[in-house]
């Protein structure tokens, strides 16, 4: 198939985002700017672009909360 390789919006790739063992979120296609803005997409990509060691599911709360906040920390203040 030509289109090999590449990532496409709406198909669970292998983009290299997350380690093999963490499954990322499928986002749905949308056609305007809103849809782009709706949770249900925003919360998705969100979710898939954070690091896999946020998103492992025996990760406890409080472990996830402080590395949530270190992260978001440094991408906003460019620590």
């Amino acid at each position: 198939m030509g289109g090999e390789g590449k990532e496409k919006e709406g198909v669970d790739a292998d983009c290299g985002l997350h380690s093999a063992d963490v499954d990322t979120c499928i986002v749905p296609l949308t056609r305007t700017r809103l849809g782009d803005r709706s949770f249900s997409v925003a919360g998705l990509r969100l979710w898939n672009s954070l690091p896999a060691e946020l998103c492992q599911p025996d990760i406890e709360i409080g472990q996830f909360r402080r590395l949530l906040k270190t992260f978001l920390f440094a991408r906003d203040c460019g620590a």
